[in-house]
């Protein structure tokens, strides 16, 4: 077998083996999409959200979700929603 042969065959090898490698990586990146949470709701103002435009989103310690939206904060606990509206006339209302 002459060295350019030789030469030759290697480099095919060696690109099969990039090759397998590239799609056996492609195909555990396509594994590791998986969603992370199965359990997932939707909720909207159907079920009670003030407002379907949420600019913020935080979870404290028992585990409510508390949504603020233009309209009001709502409070989710996973079943419903608790809404609570600025009202102007009392001065320890909470603004928007």
């Amino acid at each position: 077998m002459s060295q350019k042969a030789c030469y030759s065959s290697v480099f095919i090898l060696v690109r099969k083996s990039y090759l397998l490698l590239f799609f056996l990586s492609t195909t555990q990146l396509a594994f590791a999409q998986q969603r992370l949470f199965t359990n997932q709701q939707h909720f909207g103002v159907e079920e009670g959200l003030p407002q379907s435009f949420i600019s913020s989103i935080v979870q404290d310690d028992d585990g409510f979700l508390w949504m603020a939206t233009l309209e009001g904060i709502g409070r989710c606990d996973g079943r419903g929603f608790k809404t609570i509206h600025h009202n102007p006339k009392e001065s320890t209302s909470i603004a928007a």
